[in-house]
């Protein structure tokens, strides 16, 4: 069965145990719950700079390809307590391809003003990175021993004020997000040999984990359609959007062929890399 079956089985039961202990606990711990599908787009931007001395390798993030995301959401949003909220999502590429997640929880001291905590994943792609060697040094010959497309996976944690304005027609909650993204780390390795010499190097490259300074929003407004059976159906607008100082720093281990070694700690400039989302859709609220 399909990954789509599975996820499309996965939020129904979810939402119907939850609907379920809400109705029958004696005091409402769950309420408002809502299950949503929408659809929209990811773009991604990354500064670009000149080519150096030294591999940039943010210079090849979503390079040709991967700067757009066609992107399909689940979400299962509810309040809890008493003045607690929480969104939780589930976010796959247009095959259905689960690529990032996204949660936040809110505490609001009053009708329209709280603070929340939140946590996003997402993945980032280094394409065309071999060019960089064709451009800087065309009179070697090189084997690679690395992809020309680099998957790398970074996670985002943050904080800050959470907005709530609500009414029968419409809610509208934005949240403000201050914190850290935590970029994974990565080996690879190529050969560059010298047109009719023996001369040869091998270069070892240890990217190194980053953790970088983000600030961004998180925003979604509901409009209430109408009701079936107590239950209101309607339409979501949610956008989202990153931006983080980013930079990669790494080991370049060089070996000559007669075993000479020499190794250099490479600090990359930093780059501004934004995370721009938008997507529509249809929500229940139980």
């Amino acid at each position: 069965m399909s990954l789509r079956f599975f996820t499309t089985v996965f939020f129904l039961l979810t939402g119907i145990y939850f609907h379920s202990f809400d109705i029958t606990a004696q005091h409402k711990t769950i309420n408002n719950l809502e299950i949503s599908l929408s659809v929209g787009n990811a773009n991604i931007e990354c500064e670009r700079f000149k080519n150096t001395t030294n591999l940039d390798w943010l210079n090849y993030v979503g390079r040709p390809i991967y700067n757009t995301y066609e992107l399909v959401n689940w979400d299962i949003r509810f309040g809890f307590l008493e003045n607690f909220k929480t969104d939780i999502s589930l976010i796959m590429e247009n095959d259905f391809t689960p690529i990032t997640f996204k949660t936040s929880v809110q505490y609001y001291f009053n009708n329209w003003f709280g603070f929340h905590s939140g946590l996003r994943s997402y993945n980032t792609y280094i394409e065309s990175a071999t060019s960089y060697f064709s451009e800087t040094a065309p009179d070697y010959y090189y084997q690679y021993h690395f992809d020309d497309q680099r998957k790398v996976y970074n996670i985002s944690a943050y904080c800050g004020p959470a907005f709530y304005i609500k009414n029968k027609l419409f809610k509208w909650t934005t949240t403000v997000n201050i914190g850290l993204s935590f970029q994974d780390g990565f080996n690879e390795h190529l050969y560059r040999k010298t047109p009719n010499s023996n001369e040869d190097y091998a270069f070892y490259y240890k990217i190194k984990p980053q953790s970088n300074c983000m600030y961004g929003f998180s925003s979604l407004f509901e409009m209430n359609l109408f009701k079936i059976n107590n239950k209101k159906i309607g339409l979501l607008l949610k956008a989202d959007y990153q931006n983080i100082q980013k930079q990669t720093n790494y080991e370049l281990k060089r070996e000559s062929w007669l075993g000479e070694t020499d190794i250099s700690d490479i600090k990359g400039a930093k780059h501004v890399f934004m995370w721009k989302e938008w997507d529509a859709g249809i929500y229940l609220r139980f």
